[in-house]
């Protein structure tokens, strides 16, 4: 069986990433944060996801 990954295709990647990350809301994304935050967020989330696989993989080596 082949997986077919679904987008949000009125959403832009980086922030349907946030939202999905409960990061930040949809409504603080529109009213508080900027084009900058919005990068900055996404890259902490991405940074978070890279060490848990780093930390999955390790694990998984150790048992």
């Amino acid at each position: 069986m082949q997986l077919r990954w679904h987008y949000t295709p009125n959403i832009p990647y980086a922030i349907h990433q946030v939202i999905r990350g409960k990061i930040a809301s949809l409504q603080e994304l529109k009213t508080i944060y900027g084009v900058k935050d919005l990068y900055e967020l996404t890259e902490i989330l991405l940074i978070d996801q890279y060490n848990e696989v780093l930390l999955c993989n390790h694990s998984s080596r150790q048992n």
